[in-house]
């Protein structure tokens, strides 16, 4: 069971870090990733650039990814 202190330091963690990252948006509906191709591209090259995701994972749980991510260079 979640107590105010998990509370707390979720909000913090929202406000301080999740809501600055360029492709997260809050609306009346919540903090979200908007259903859009441009913003499924950010979130899918963050996560490729700062988390142990293989890039199977992430363009499963993205599901507005053009079918050629990720653009090799």
């Amino acid at each position: 069971m979640a107590g105010s202190a998990d509370h707390d330091e979720l909000a913090t963690v929202l406000e301080e870090d999740v809501l600055e990252l360029p492709f997260v948006v809050r609306s009346p509906n919540g903090i979200h990733i908007p259903n859009g191709q441009d913003a499924h591209v950010a979130a899918a090259n963050w996560l490729r650039e700062n988390t142990e995701l293989d890039d199977f994972k992430i363009s499963a749980t993205l599901s507005r990814l053009p079918a050629d991510w990720p653009v090799r260079k």
